[in-house]
């Protein structure tokens, strides 16, 4: 292809040549292309080393996995595979894929599964010319890759066995997925188990991480959990990402091994992306427990009373404290989950409703914002009278004492001495 500077910037346009014998056209579905060039005209594979290596630096650049899936393929891909190994990248072959992929499927099940000791991990070590298996490994080459098999290409043969078998006798390189229905698992939880079982650069938090970013607890119980142990403090770091992700499988997963007296509301309510609070703390990036609990007590009412510095600092938070984050951030899915942890759902779920109309007051909410906040505050409040009529259907004179209660952190401010008692009907009124 023909590639133009217009204008002398760094804008470029190109042109796709067509029909020019030896010379593949760039892919018009791509939009960007990085140009290697190792002093070779026509030939093939200058780019694949640098490739790998630039995809795993790209990788560990933005933390994020790497992984080679092989789908078919020829001699390139073998290279391609190899580099990709070379660079520590895991390898997922598709097998019944055909061809490379194939190729590598059936030289790994050879090396790995075969009870003859010679294909043992004991051999791993071995020098090339001395394996083996080495004849069976070059005669599934020349099965696969048809450019193999005349005596022209023998060296091309001897270089596509030798680095098949630098691939597949390192376990923990490459996993194999069948395409023909064999498989136990789905194809994304393959490539989730080939990233955790060929490398060991991720921790179990980072692991989990991951897992909360593919929305997938039941990798998590299955993949990390059960083959690793946490501390309660890495629970807890797993609950607020699950919090900020709004992942209420993962959020199940945390909440149940981690301990909220190592919670730091504070990390929390710094790293959300909602809306609301991005407005309520008007856009600053650090907020302070003092400017938290000022919100909160701000948004909740007069009649709200309470230390949250103190109780943070003291290790006493509790499901209610994520819980009113959750309904601040319009996250009603996991103030949802967070409510059936709360001690007394009644008064929660008033104090969201209470929440949820003073936000709709609020002179940054839209009209149709201010629709939605309401819209949550009327479903919060049938939470609490669905809560009531259970109890008054079971003991009317428990939801009459239950309505009567005085709910924790609220006082009647008129009263004298400004900490008269406060009921649950009280805080209804209020809300």
């Amino acid at each position: 292809p023909d590639i133009i500077d217009t204008d002398g910037a760094d804008d470029y346009i190109v042109n796709y040549a067509r029909d020019k014998s030896g010379i593949v056209g760039l892919d018009q579905s791509h939009t960007h292309f990085v140009f290697v060039d190792n002093g070779t005209s026509g030939q093939f594979g200058a780019e694949m080393g640098l490739r790998a290596r630039l995809e795993a630096a790209v990788g560990n650049h933005v933390n994020a996995p790497v992984i080679t899936i092989v789908v078919q393929g020829g001699p390139g891909t073998i290279t391609t595979c190899h580099e990709a190994y070379r660079a520590g990248t895991p390898i997922l072959t598709l097998k019944n894929s055909g061809q490379a992929a194939d190729l590598l499927a059936d030289a790994y099940d050879l090396w790995w599964k075969k009870d003859d000791p010679c294909s043992r991990e004991t051999h791993k070590e071995t020098p090339f010319q001395g394996l083996p298996v080495l004849h069976e490994i070059s005669e599934l080459v020349s099965k696969y890759i048809p450019a193999t098999r005349s005596q022209e290409k023998r060296s091309l043969l001897e270089d596509i066995t030798r680095k098949t078998i630098d691939i597949v006798r390192s376990k923990t390189s490459m996993q194999v997925f069948s395409l023909d229905g064999e498989n136990s698992i789905a194809f994304d939880y393959a490539i989730f188990k080939c990233i955790l079982q060929c490398t060991d650069k991720y921790t179990p938090l980072d692991q989990l991480k991951m897992c909360v970013r593919w929305h997938r607890a039941d990798l998590a119980r299955q993949e990390v959990l059960s083959r690793q142990n946490l501390t309660p403090e890495e629970y807890s770091e797993i609950l607020r990402v699950s919090l900020v992700a709004n992942d209420v499988d993962m959020a199940r997963v945390a909440f149940d091994g981690g301990d909220l007296r190592l919670f730091k509301l504070l990390n929390l309510y710094s790293d959300a992306t909602s809306y609301n609070l991005k407005s309520l703390f008007k856009h600053q990036s650090v907020h302070t427990i003092e400017k938290i609990n000022e919100v909160v007590g701000q948004l909740i009412g007069d009649n709200y009373v309470d230390n949250l510095p103190h109780r943070e600092a003291n290790g006493e938070l509790t499901a209610r404290d994520l819980f009113i984050w959750a309904v601040i951030s319009n996250n009603v899915d996991m103030a949802e989950y967070l409510w059936t942890k709360v001690r007394r759902p009644v008064e929660c779920a008033l104090m969201a409703t209470k929440i949820c109309n003073s936000l709709s007051e609020e002179a940054f909410m839209s009209s149709e914002q201010v629709e939605e906040q309401k819209a949550f505050g009327r479903e919060y409040e049938q939470w609490a009278l669905g809560v009531l009529q259970l109890c008054f259907d079971d003991n009317p004179k428990k939801a009459k004492d239950l309505m009567l209660s005085q709910p924790r952190l609220f006082f009647d401010r008129n009263s004298s001495g400004g900490r008269g008692r406060f009921t649950c009907v009280d805080l209804a009124v209020v809300a």
